[in-house]
């Protein structure tokens, strides 16, 4: 099986089940004995739904070469659709943003819907303009309770903002001030050498990669016009893109050729999407030039096999199990419950690409830890 066959089979093997219940408004139903925690119960369908559509987004928005692919590409459309009209709708069981009173909601919701608006903004037909009017209606409206919250004082202000460029990417009134003050405060945390600090303190984890980078990247993108003064914008670009790459490039080198990487820090239990940057990165073609297409394309797909095909990775019927190589209940933190594991789907972001792009056609090529331990220059 030639690498994009497999990495299509794997994505397949991990959001199946979840866009499969979700279709049909069983995911409460299905995923509630594995989901225990009674206070976690009430938005396991947003954090699920939300987490997996961000991963497969850029594949629902692309368009195959290959006709089969385009068959798979059509059909989890249409069920990623059928997701967002039950997690929005009111009546449904499987609805994601209802709370007894909204202020009094578990901030959990604020996390989840930034990860349902990232997946907006990356397929803006698929999830977004395609959707029935009455479904973004909705989704507009589910993004909108969100602004209850006060964002914890970390990472979670990009949950805010986000939210907001979900509505932007709807065509709705955004509010600007938050996705400002996400991305200043940040400027203030930078702690050099392509790391942010997740608040006032550094921690040294993955959670530059899984939220701060790519969300920031995102925001910058999308938004940087709107800082005029004195070229202001561009420089912000050019700042985070350039903060991007240095950080995505430690991220190649930190992959061993067994598909192993540094086991250190909080919500290691999300397997493969500790490399959502990189797979960000390969995406849009902004890999660093010491990380050529297909490096990135082997640290990827050595930690995929690493990660997903250790035995017990999934339960009988389908669902991850909590672990990095296995079923390691242990190294799961707290907040951790089983619809937080697929966050693994953001190391799929290149099945956007082409079949033809140059991520998938060039020939295989020593990662840096290769030709770094093996003597090359």
């Amino acid at each position: 099986m030639n690498e994009r066959a497999y990495w299509l089979t794997m994505m397949l093997k991990v959001a199946g089940p979840v866009l499969d219940h979700a279709e049909n408004g069983t995911v409460h139903a299905a995923l509630s004995k594995y989901v225990t925690e009674v206070e976690r119960q009430p938005f396991m369908c947003l954090e699920i739904i939300g987490r997996t559509l961000s991963g497969i987004a850029p594949f629902l928005e692309s368009s195959p070469e290959n006709p089969e692919e385009e068959r798979i590409r059509s059909s989890l459309a249409q069920k990623a659709a059928a997701a967002i009209r039950n997690l929005t709708d009111p009546s449904s069981p499987d609805y994601g943003f209802s709370g007894p009173e909204d202020k009094n909601w578990n901030m959990q919701w604020l996390v989840d819907a930034g990860f349902l608006a990232l997946a907006v903004v990356r397929a803006p037909k698929a999830l977004g303009s395609n959707l029935p009017p009455a479904v973004r209606k909705n989704l507009a409206e589910a993004f909108r309770k969100t602004r209850n919250y006060r964002p914890v004082f970390n990472n979670w202000l990009l949950f805010s903002a986000m939210v907001e460029a979900g509505l932007s990417a709807l065509g709705e009134d955004y509010d600007l001030v938050r996705i400002d003050y996400a991305l200043r405060q940040f400027e203030e945390w930078y702690a050099g050498d392509g790391l942010y600090g997740d608040g006032p303190r550094f921690r040294m984890d993955y959670y530059n990669s899984y939220t701060i980078q790519p969300m920031i990247r995102t925001l910058v993108r999308r938004f940087h016009d709107r800082y005029r003064e004195n070229g202001l914008g561009e420089t912000m670009e050019q700042l985070t893109l350039k903060r991007f790459q240095k950080y995505v490039g430690y991220q190649e080198r930190s992959v061993a050729p067994d598909g192993s990487f540094p086991p250190i820090g909080r919500s290691l239990v999300y397997r493969c999407g500790a490399f959502h940057a990189l797979a960000m990165a390969s995406l849009e073609g902004v890999l660093p030039e010491t990380v050529h297409p297909a490096m990135a394309r082997t640290a990827l797909t050595r930690v995929i096999h690493k990660t997903l095909d250790a035995p017990n990775t999934f339960t009988e019927d389908g669902w991850l199990t909590k672990g990095l190589a296995g079923c390691q209940p242990g190294l799961a933190s707290h907040y951790v419950t089983t619809a937080s594991l697929y966050m693994a789907l953001l190391a799929f972001l290149p099945l956007g690409l082409k079949e033809s792009d140059r991520f998938w056609t060039d020939p295989e090529e020593k990662s840096t830890w290769e030709k770094c331990f093996s003597g090359e220059d």
